[in-house]
């Protein structure tokens, strides 16, 4: 029967080869085939469908015709990402199961055996590798990077370009490994771990669950996730966490024992702070941000997740620079809904770790992160490339085209690399001679703010009032349900006064905002310290 479907599945290929123009016989890389039965594949919920690949290990071509050997099954498949999902070429999420849709570890193209992977399809990123290099640049450091392969994918026949297959962030012993976590483990051992919790957008996995800090951060439940994570679990974790804040906003934060320390591991934040800025991830901190827990052990940052948008690739709030910190990107867009909280800056205070920071960049700098050693990486990914590029851009034309948020546009794959490798060459040099200087000052615990606004709902204006402990600026942002900015005020405050003003609702172009539901996030320096719904009648 697999063998009829693998039939099937290239006789719809010649069908489609005569339509899309594309000569995909052969390949270098491993070739995914998947077939969705008739279904299409949505966002959610998944779908089943099947998969075949095809990956010779002695280095000789793949053809379409070969047997499948590397897997040859059920999956169920879904469209995956936020800003991606707005691409032709889609990213997707998928399961390996066995045909009663239990789950079905098996290993893909070398790596560890697991069920749930991502095709990740480089579509803004002309280059292919950003996401692969910095993984490759982060599976050295601390804490675990996912693995990730190259292949060529088709769906139905229809040939969808180079991907990368990638392991996706979840609890397992060959990835993020820490202690399996049930819904009955309440004794006082096991709750303390493992847990996976992360800083991202709403629409990921975690599904928008979580809670507020007092130092106003947002942190989603990812395991275990929001639906299987009982109430002393979300309490355990919470207190964690505030507890560590607690301590690190604390006027004995720099001791071992009462500080910080007592409660995360110091290596992973200083690498997770490495790594994103190495790539200048634009995204970094904010979005996409990871940390975990294992039982009796402090929290760590990480794994590492999404660079697409790194090395240069993003023309927004310095993103496209290779020089200044990503950690700035608040001083770059404070008008941006997600923000990058005041951890980090205060964490850099602390001349033990600043130093550590500064330690390990050097360390760093003299192997795995040598110019010569990133080089050579990249020549790797050309290699393992081969031609498979002119393919792709045959199948996606965005060559010598502009797609959000490109910095360059560019006409060659050949001159994309080259872009990229300057980028990284004059990156290295910028921290190079900065590194020392990446302590940012203490900015405070921006809780002790108190803001109120009234009326809510309200019609014609509104009344904004901001009494603080803190010198600093306040901005007051009002954004729609997708978290677009609409409008936003800034005016300073001083300790023990309160400051009001009137906003006439108006948005930043001077027209009245429609009735309806908005977002509004009050920050001091750049730091929310309140948010929440604002209604117009």
């Amino acid at each position: 029967m697999l063998r009829i479907v693998h039939c099937l599945f290239i006789f719809i290929f010649s069908l489609s080869h005569l339509r899309a123009q594309i000569n995909l016989e052969s390949s270098s890389l491993p070739i995914v085939m998947i077939h969705t039965l008739g279904d299409t594949i949505v966002d959610d919920p998944r779908i089943l469908a099947h998969m075949g690949i095809i990956h010779k290990q002695d280095g000789s071509q793949n053809h379409i015709s070969d047997p499948f050997n590397v897997y040859d099954g059920q999956i169920s498949i879904e469209i995956r990402g936020s800003s991606s999902q707005f691409f032709p070429k889609k990213s997707y999420g998928l399961e390996t199961q066995l045909e009663d849709g239990s789950n079905n570890n098996v290993s893909l193209l070398g790596m560890p055996e697991e069920n749930d992977w991502i095709l990740h399809g480089p579509y803004s990123d002309k280059s292919l590798m950003r996401n692969r290099l910095a993984f490759e640049l982060g599976a050295k450091l601390s804490v675990y990077a996912p693995r990730t392969r190259y292949c060529e994918l088709l769906i139905n026949g229809d040939y969808q370009g180079i991907y990368l297959l990638m392991e996706k962030i979840k609890r397992d012993d060959n990835r993020v490994d820490i202690s399996r976590l049930d819904l009955g483990d309440f004794d006082s051992e096991s709750i303390t771990g493992g847990y996976i919790i992360k800083l991202d957008k709403h629409t990921g996995s975690g599904g928008g669950s979580g809670w507020r800090t007092p130092n106003g951060s947002f942190i989603q439940y990812d395991y275990p996730a929001a639906s299987r994570i009982n109430l002393a679990q979300k309490t355990y974790i919470q207190n964690y966490v505030e507890d560590f804040e607690q301590a690190l906003f604390g006027y004995n934060f720099q001791d071992v024992e009462e500080g910080y320390r007592a409660h995360i591991d110091p290596l992973s934040f200083a690498d997770f702070i490495l790594i994103n800025e190495l790539t200048k991830n634009v995204d970094g901190y904010r979005l996409s941000t990871f940390f975990h827990k294992e039982r009796n052990e402090k929290l760590k940052a990480g794994p590492i997740w999404d660079f697409n948008l790194g090395f240069g690739n993003a023309n927004y709030c310095a993103g496209d620079s290779p020089h200044e910190w990503a950690l700035n990107f608040n001083r770059h867009c404070p008008e941006d809904y997600w923000t990058i909280n005041s951890w980090w800056d205060r964490l850099l205070s602390d001349p033990f770790f600043g130093e550590l920071v500064i330690h390990r960049w050097r360390s760093l700098r003299q192997g795995l992160w040598h110019t010569d050693s990133i080089d050579a990486l990249i020549d790797r990914q050309l290699v393992i490339l081969d031609d498979t590029h002119i393919r792709n851009f045959h199948q996606w034309p965005v060559l010598g085209e502009w797609v959000w948020p490109n910095v360059v546009v560019l006409g060659s794959h050949t001159a994309e690399v080259d872009y990229l490798r300057t980028w990284i060459h004059d990156r290295l040099a910028w921290m190079d001679n900065n590194i020392e200087f990446i302590g940012f000052g203490v900015r405070g615990p921006f809780s002790l703010a108190r803001t109120f606004i009234a009326p809510n709902p309200f019609s014609e204006s509104l009344d904004l009032n901001v009494s603080s402990e803190f010198v600093g600026t306040v901005g007051f942002h009002v954004f729609d349900l997708m978290g677009r900015p609409l409008h936003s005020i800034f005016f300073d405050s001083e300790p023990g006064y309160e400051v009001r003003h009137i906003w006439d609702g108006k948005n930043s172009k001077g027209n009245p905002i429609p009735a309806g539901l908005y977002l509004f996030q009050f920050r001091i320096n750049g730091d929310i310290v309140d948010e929440g719904k604002l209604v117009r009648q």
